[in-house]
């Protein structure tokens, strides 16, 4: 890419040096981390994540954080996270003589992140005793507080598990309790500012009479906030032959971390300044209702949700440019992302858990749960090659409640401790694009604005790996587990 504009606009060598760093500096590596991916808790991992009618632990920060209201006494949890992903894609047509292609898809590393969070009434008195409730949810990659991916648009990629990051996400919430079976909450996911600059000698002549050329290239991402709220009804406040059922509400802001990359390039005294700009871990804003039934041995729940995937900007990077220099020829002009066409999509989830066991010492808990989402993504017919497909998850988990531990034997009144486990496969679906023509980046014939051919280290010419056609598929297991203790009431 960064060839192809220099050799078409006859860009000064400093500047094609200031974009090959901010390509190098620009974060990479791809990983994927974050709760609307995967989910958040082993035991609401386990029921698919349909959680948004019943969710009154910590995991009640995301699910709906009306429910961190609804129990009294302290919660604590922490948990670990790994996520092995496969991805590929292929292009059975014949590879151009001369030429070489490579079709697979843009890789992702596995992760390994630690998530936790706590849940407690705040003391009050009079008429907000035992009314109010905090919840804090966190989650933090290894080994690095900020890893993300910036993908050319032209890659074959999974851009929505490639589109996430491995990062610090911080969820507070309050819950209030209105009345005996009414509950609200509202919440937020907590993105810190993170950045920094490097200032670079590019080791070239900028022009005569400039012995030398700095390059500042500066990343910044400022706080991110994304509001959330949610509403909890208990069936008997409408009738006592509804004991048992719930109801829930959650509504979600959409969520982007915006990546500014301002580059300048000093020759002499005269500025060149690049500004490289991308959106990542973009999340849809989202409406969920969910409806639970529980009993001392069994819960069931469904969730459906709206995803407003229509707004979805995509991660690659556009590229502006302030340059004013009058007796050196250029012709560049701002390189933006074309609009993905992403349409808005409806997930359903179900998940249950069953109480295989129950004595005075121990309670013991089977989980399971199915999610199905549909795609946003159109055919990729254009320029991109966005290969996620739709997608099924199936979940499954085992728990236990502990009021009595080997050696330390029985805890105090209405305390526990609890071990949950949980594996999740996440299956995307099979995708097949055909492309309408060669994308201009490999092809060069006179083509109006075509960019000269792209090339290898060995300089043969590359040809374009989704035309005229390319066949995607991949799937992630994740397993989690989560180790967390109550005080003041066991509850599940």
């Amino acid at each position: 890419m960064i060839r192809s504009i220099a050799n078409r606009s006859r860009v000064p060598p400093a500047l094609v040096v200031a974009l090959a760093l901010a390509s190098a500096f620009a974060p990479s590596a791809a990983r994927a981390n974050d709760f609307t991916l995967f989910g958040f808790g082993a035991r609401a991992v386990a029921m698919g994540g349909a959680m948004t009618g019943h969710a009154d632990d910590y995991t009640a920060t995301y699910y709906n954080p009306a429910g961190v209201a609804l129990r009294s006494g302290r919660e604590f949890a922490i948990g670990l996270q790994y996520s092995d992903f496969h991805t590929s894609a292929s292009n059975p047509s014949p590879v151009p003589e001369g030429s070489v292609r490579n079709s697979d898809a843009f890789p992702i590393d596995d992760t390994l992140g630690a998530y936790g969070g706590m849940r407690f009434l705040i003391p009050f008195e009079d008429a907000l005793k035992e009314r109010v409730g905090f919840g804090l949810g966190f989650y933090t990659g290894f080994p690095h507080l900020l890893n993300a991916t910036v993908p050319e648009s032209f890659v074959p990629q999974y851009v929505l598990l490639n589109g996430q990051t491995e990062t610090v996400i911080t969820q507070p919430a309050l819950g209030f309790k209105i009345m005996d079976g009414l509950a609200v909450g509202i919440g937020c996911v907590f993105f810190a500012d993170v950045g920094g600059n490097l200032e670079i000698p590019t080791g070239i002549r900028g022009a005569d009479g400039v012995d030398d050329a700095h390059t500042t290239i500066d990343q910044e991402i400022q706080p991110v906030v994304r509001a959330t709220g949610g509403v909890i009804v208990d069936g008997r406040l409408v009738s006592d032959d509804l004991a048992g059922f719930s109801m829930g509400l959650t509504w979600r802001d959409a969520f982007s971390i915006p990546l500014q990359i301002p580059v300048t390039v000093t020759l002499g005294p005269i500025p060149l300044n690049i500004d490289l700009s991308s959106s990542l871990l973009y999340t849809p804003a989202q409406v969920v209702i969910g409806f639970a039934h529980r009993s001392p041995d069994l819960t069931v729940a469904v969730d459906f949700s709206w995803n407003d995937w229509s707004g979805y900007q995509s991660p690659t990077l556009e590229l502006a440019l302030d340059v004013t220099i009058p007796v050196v020829p250029i012709d560049l002009k701002d390189a933006f992302n074309a609009d993905p066409h992403t349409k808005d999509t409806f997930m359903p989830r179900i998940g249950a858990e069953y109480r295989v066991w129950h004595d005075a010492a121990n309670d013991g808990w089977v989980r399971g749960g199915y999610a199905y989402e549909p795609t946003p993504f159109p055919e990729q017919t254009a320029l991109t090659t966005y290969l996620d497909g739709d997608r099924h998850l199936l979940s499954a988990g085992v728990g236990v409640t502990l009021r009595e531990l080997p050696i330390f034997g029985a805890l105090t009144e209405n305390s526990a401790v609890r071990l949950d486990a949980a594996i999740q496969y996440d299956l995307i679906s099979s995708t097949t694009h055909r492309k309408e023509r060669e994308n201009p980046l490999f092809v060069e014939d006179g083509k109006p604005n075509a960019f000269p051919p792209l090339t290898d280290a060995q300089g043969r010419p590359i040809a374009d790996p989704s035309y005229p056609s390319i066949t995607g598929e991949a799937d992630v297991y994740t397993v989690m587990f989560t180790a967390s203790t109550t005080f003041g009431e066991i509850g599940r």
